[in-house]
């Protein structure tokens, strides 16, 4: 109890560190991946998410900016998390239970905002270029200890592979995106959801 108690200090010490400055070439990168999001008016794929109990859920993304995002998971799950442009709704259509948070307190506002300026909106540090991937972290300027969310790109060309979330408690969600397509249509219905209804309401 007490090692697992030191070592979660330890993390929450570390991740309230100031970030070191970037040199001009890990400057240079995260502005090649903003120039990327910032390119991006729709975006849809594949994902494969991994939760912090280690279970894995898999589903189809799509995006719309500015503020626009849906992940459909696939059975046999029953949740849907979906963001308007103002709200992230997490419906979880088994229980009939509606949870909601601003898009602004999320990592997934950086995904589909209207200008996306990392270096200047947020702490951008741990930045690694391995071949033709590049990886940075990305975390809230006012409260750095909300949480942080770590990009994954190739390179030649720049393309979104996922991200790792580690939220306010160490607890850590991976999201690997495959089978890309960029700037389809994608009307504004697609990111509606139904109000979930409990079992007991549609039960004869």
């Amino acid at each position: 109890m007490i090692s697992r108690l030191l070592a979660a200090l330890a993390a929450a010490f570390l991740l309230a560190q100031p970030a070191l400055a970037l040199t001009d070439e890990e400057r240079a990168t995260v502005r090649a991946a903003e120039q990327y999001l910032q390119d991006i008016e729709t975006l849809s794929a594949d994902f494969v998410q991994q939760a912090p109990n280690g279970g894995v859920a898999e589903g189809e993304l799509m995006l719309r900016r500015p503020g626009l995002i849906r992940f459909d998971y696939a059975p046999p799950s029953e949740i849907l998390l979906v963001s308007d442009g103002a709200l992230v709704s997490f419906i979880d259509y088994e229980v009939g239970q509606l949870s909601q948070w601003p898009l602004s307190d999320t990592p997934l506002s950086y995904l589909v905002r209207r200008d996306v300026d990392l270096l200047r909106d947020t702490v951008v540090d741990q930045v690694r270029e391995e071949g033709n991937t590049v990886r940075f972290r990305v975390r809230d300027r006012d409260d750095p200890e909300q949480g942080a969310i770590t990009f994954h790109f190739t390179t030649d060309p720049m393309t979104l592979r996922g991200w790792r979330l580690v939220d306010a408690q160490e607890q850590e969600t991976q999201v690997a995106l495959t089978d890309l397509s960029l700037n389809r249509e994608l009307p504004r219905d697609a990111f509606r959801f139904d109000e979930p209804k409990a079992p007991w309401a549609t039960s004869p």
